[in-house]
């Protein structure tokens, strides 16, 4: 975010439903006055992704480990409160690959990627893990070898981000996965949910500036959101209390990253983070949940601003 409090107004196209619809309004790199903090570290978490609060706690997912890097990631329990470290979701037998977000969906708590035992992969796809007294027993609520990445549900079903076929697989509770929605999008990342009408899908592949897109649930008809500000988004996250949206985009280098905040009606998109400033906290930063008034982003690994990766940070709305 610059600490300018000008603003300068870009052209951007009005939003229409349909895919690939055109919008209106304004980009603005103006500033926002807030106070990142570090919430939660350490844990030999490395390349975290997306993250997920359930009532008293925070989940966090990451893809490897510090102390053996390309190898297994973890789902790790935090209080919701104080960032206090409560339990990680595997037993000494058992590891996961490639996790990379984390959901709960009809009070179970699910993960996308694979995980392992003996060497050997034992399944892929979305894993449910049930907690059995600190021994956790997993199962496939969807199996699939492609590339899965956000999830996010509804009282109803469960959305997946399929980056292989460019899609967002529709499940119910009864683990039948059948429906696809497709859209314009290049590479389905993260997910969000607004808590009555709308799943919100960034693109981190935009086309044409194209980097947020919405899915009526209703219809599953598309809206897509324009800006030139969008920089391989990731993680994005809903404020209930005014219906802005926040997206987290990881950027191509360890100073491009930001944090948009887009109005919620769409037409005015602003950066709210900017990661070329130390005073930020942002490196490379990948996931976005936001708990009461509060917005938090998982951050991975960088250089320039690597005091403050592979944390959780937290900055007031």
């Amino acid at each position: 975010m610059r600490n300018s409090f000008g603003l300068f107004v870009l052209g951007l196209a009005l939003l229409i439903n349909g895919c690939g619809g055109g919008g209106g309004g304004s980009s603005s790199s103006g500033s926002t006055t807030t106070s990142p903090s570090i919430f939660t570290t350490g844990k030999t978490m490395a390349y975290l992704r997306h993250l997920l609060f359930d009532g008293s706690y925070l989940y966090v997912v990451d893809s490897e480990s510090l102390n053996t890097p390309n190898t297994y990631g973890h789902l790790r329990q935090f209080s919701s409160t104080t960032g206090s470290f409560v339990t990680t979701y595997e037993n000494s037998s058992t590891n996961f690959e490639d996790v990379y977000s984390v959901t709960k969906f009809n009070s179970d708590l699910l993960i996308s990627g694979s995980y392992v035992s003996g060497g050997g992969t034992i399944a892929q796809g979305v894993i449910k893990i049930t907690n059995n007294s600190g021994n956790y027993s997993y199962t496939t609520f969807y199996s699939s070898s492609d590339s899965l990445y956000g999830l996010v549900a509804d009282a109803n079903y469960l959305y997946v981000a399929n980056q292989s076929t460019n899609s967002i697989v529709v499940c119910n509770a009864a683990n039948s996965c059948g429906t696809s929605i497709t859209g314009t999008w290049v590479r389905p990342t993260g997910l969000a949910y607004d808590g009555s009408s709308y799943i919100y899908v960034t693109d981190y592949s935009p086309t044409s500036n194209k980097g947020l897109y919405k899915i009526k649930i209703s219809d599953q008809s598309v809206t897509s959101v324009s800006s030139s500000l969008f920089n391989k988004p990731n993680g994005v996250a809903v404020y209930s209390s005014t219906g802005d949206v926040y997206v987290v985009n990881t950027g191509t280098s360890d100073t491009d990253s930001s944090v948009l905040k887009i109005s919620s009606n769409g037409a005015t998109i602003s950066t709210f983070l900017d990661g070329s400033l130390t005073s930020s906290m942002l490196c490379k930063p990948v996931g976005a949940a936001i708990s009461g008034n509060y917005l938090y982003i998982s951050n991975g690994t960088c250089s320039a601003n690597s005091a403050y990766a592979n944390a959780v940070i937290k900055i007031s709305l």
